[in-house]
Formats: C-alpha cells, sequence, structure tokens
C-alpha cells in the first residue's frame, strides 16, 4: 500500500460540504480539512463547493468566512425544505417504524442526502476527485490517510468509492444487529463518476426505503446508503482514512 505524501500528482478536486451550518465548531472542523488536504496533496487544485441550510435567525457571520477562507466556486444557502408528497409520507412512517434508535429522524435523512444531491450538482466541470464532508467533524488523525487515499490510482481511475469505516459508531448504535449492512454516511471519496451515483441517492429515497417495507431490520441514513450503492453497483472500500467524531455528540 502506498504510504506517505503523493508529491508532484497535480491534478484537481472538489471539495462538497454539505448539511447544516455548525457554527462556531464548523470552522475548527474546516481548517482542519483544508489544512490536511493541502498538505498532504500539495499540488493539487482544491475548489470549494457549499450547499448548506439557511437557519432562520442566525447568524450569518460565517459566510464571509467560508468566502474568504476558502474562495469557493459555489456557495448557496437554501431554505429547509418540506417533504409531503405522498410517497414522502409512506417513506416517513417506515423510517419510524424501523428507526434504529431515537437519533434516527426521517426528516434529518431527508434533508441530509438533498443537500449531498444538490451540492454534487453545483459542480460544473470534470475532478480527478470529489470529496463530500460536512461542518460537523472533527479529523483526528488525518494526514497520512488522506496522502493515502484521496489519490491512491486504485480508485481515481474508475476505481471504487472510498469510505471511513467506522459505522459502528453512528448505525444502530446500541444493537450490533444489521451493522454489516450499512456504510457510513458522513463523509466519502471517489472519481466525479462515482460521486454522482453517490449523490443520486435522494432521488430514489422513497423508493430504497419502500421497497423492504416491513423488514425487521432498523433503517437509518447509514442502512439507506448500503442498499443505494448496492443497487448502483458501486463497488466500496471501507477505509481507516481518519477518526473523527460529530462536534453535536
Amino acid at each position: 500500500m502506498y504510504e506517505g505524501k503523493m508529491d508532484g500528482h497535480g491534478g484537481n478536486a472538489a471539495v462538497c460540504i454539505s448539511g447544516l451550518p455548525r457554527f462556531p465548531q464548523g470552522y475548527d472542523s474546516l481548517l482542519e480539512l483544508k489544512g490536511h488536504l493541502e498538505s498532504c496533496n500539495p499540488h493539487t487544485q482544491f475548489d470549494w463547493y457549499f450547499y448548506l441550510w439557511d437557519l432562520p435567525n442566525s447568524n450569518k457571520e460565517w459566510v464571509q468566512w467560508v468566502r474568504d477562507t476558502f474562495n469557493p466556486i459555489a456557495l448557496e444557502l437554501a431554505e429547509l425544505p418540506t417533504f409531503e408528497s405522498e410517497l414522502n409520507k409512506k417513506a416517513f412512517q417506515e423510517i419510524k417504524n424501523r428507526a434504529g434508535n431515537d437519533k434516527v429522524k426521517a426528516e434529518n435523512i431527508y434533508c441530509m442526502y438533498k443537500g449531498i444531491y444538490e451540492c454534487n450538482n453545483l459542480i460544473r466541470k470534470e475532478y480527478d476527485v470529489v470529496i463530500r464532508s460536512r461542518t460537523d467533524l472533527v479529523y483526528s488523525p488525518a494526514g497520512l490517510y488522506l496522502a493515502q487515499y484521496c489519490f491512491h490510482p486504485s480508485f481515481t481511475n474508475g476505481g471504487h468509492l472510498v469510505l471511513p469505516n467506522n459505522t459502528e459508531q453512528w448505525a444502530y448504535k446500541g444493537s450490533a444487529a444489521g451493522v454489516e449492512h450499512a456504510y457510513n454516511d458522513q463523509f466519502a471519496i471517489g472519481n466525479t463518476n462515482i460521486m454522482n451515483k453517490y449523490s443520486k441517492c435522494f432521488k430514489l429515497l422513497d423508493h430504497i426505503i419502500l421497497a423492504e417495507t416491513g423488514n425487521s431490520i432498523p433503517i437509518s441514513g447509514e442502512s439507506i446508503l448500503y442498499k443505494h450503492l448496492e443497487n448502483q453497483q458501486v463497488t466500496v472500500q471501507p477505509v481507516p482514512i481518519f477518526t473523527f467524531y460529530n462536534i453535536r455528540r
């Protein structure tokens, strides 16, 4: 396995950040990610894309900070969506019936995948690598693993999706049942084609959830991602990219 920096690689990468703007903690999270990526891949051009929910009455000081710090190709603030179609309602009830724990909320799952989808849609050119993350992760340690996997030839040349392998921290917490059928949904790396398939999960959410109505296995954002990538025939490589934790928990 490759070890160390991939000096001289060059190339380009899109970094897609979606979800809730978790500031002020988000300042540290994004600075850590930026620092690790740039230090490990010094000859790579990183283009930043943000699609974040515009919370009512929230302090918007961070917006200018993001513009100044990342010079993003796109920064979009969107109103929190509502999901009210008949299929949405049925899927929401199915999630409620099969939620693995009280942190599994249908609205949160739908908002997360919509943010991923819309942020990916902001991209208008080809990249060697697309990296998906959010503003509420703290990375430790990241440097070596980001160097190993961000541009590793085994997946940048049409290979596979790379995900952190610490799914058990979040999926079905408190129960081992079904963990082997879940993928970490907080961070992902892949080429443009693969990440287009990854982000398409939002458009298929109702059908993925309702296809197994009444199944006894707990449902979560992680189990939905597993089924979606299986349906899309995306090859997945879970790797120890880094250890991270969610600043909200």
